[in-house]
This record gives structure tokens, sequence and C-alpha cells, in this order.
């Protein structure tokens, strides 16, 4: 009984999740995140520190729209020294947890395939036309800290 009673609890708050989704959303996954890149490929020059700053917008229609940004730093993080580049598609499965981005700069595409492990901690890949180009982190951040 005890089980029944669990499952049938941990089932109607994933249902009110879903329900209360794009407002939960909104507030949990926009952000500014900073990570490192573990590359796994010498072909590849990219830089090892990132950032991504990640925009989540209600569409008035019970969806989100997130919009996002990466920085690729050649220096240190305050540096002035960095190549940005815009999102072209964004996508977020609340399910699985995992956050695709498909960026795009100079003829160059670069996908990232991002788990949430935590709150505010995403771990995945870096993809191009060459195919793996690293493994990633990001946490989450402050601006002016």
């Amino acid at each position: 009984m005890k089980q029944y009673v669990r499952t049938m609890l941990l089932a109607f708050a994933a249902a009110t999740w879903v329900l209360t989704a794009p407002s939960a959303f909104a507030g949990d996954l926009g952000g500014h995140y900073r990570g490192v890149l573990f590359k796994t490929t010498s072909e590849v020059k990219l830089p090892d520190r990132l950032t991504l700053g990640l925009r989540v917008e209600p569409t008035g229609s019970g969806q989100v729209e997130v919009r996002g940004a990466v920085r690729l730093y050649l220096g240190d993080f305050g540096s002035q020294d960095y190549v940005s580049l815009k999102t072209e598609a964004v996508s977020f499965n609340l399910i699985t947890n995992k956050l695709t981005l498909r960026t795009s700069h100079g003829g160059d595409e670069l996908t990232f395939v991002l788990e949430r492990v935590a709150e505010g901690v995403f771990r995945g890949e870096i993809h191009s036309d060459l195919g793996k180009i690293g493994d990633i982190i990001l946490g989450r951040f402050r601006l002016g800290r």
C-alpha cells in the first residue's frame, strides 16, 4: 500500500510539474553559466573557457521561448578577448533535462548537447562537423562576482 501511495504522489507531482512548467521553467533555466571545455581532439583549436547566457520568455500560449548566447574566451573570464556565438536553435526537454543549442559563426556550426545534472549545473558535449570536440561542464554564476 505504501508503494502505491508513493507512486500516486509521484505521478501527481509530475503532472503538477508539467502543468506549471512554463513559470517554474522560466525562473529555473535562465541565467548566466560559466564552463570549461575538455577537448577530446587536437584538430580543433577552441578555447577552454566559455560562458552561456540563457533567457527564457513565456510566449503567452503556455509555452516558453529560450534564447541564448555563447562566448568562447581566449583569455580569462574577465578579459575582453572572446568570440560571441548566437544560438540559432535552442531546445530543452523537461522530461530528460536535456538542453540542445546550435550556434553558427563564420560558416562554422557548433552543437552543444547538455544535460542538467543538478540545480544550475549542466554537463555534456560539443560537436562540430568533424564530430565530437570535447566534454563540457557549466555552472550558474551571478554577474559581477
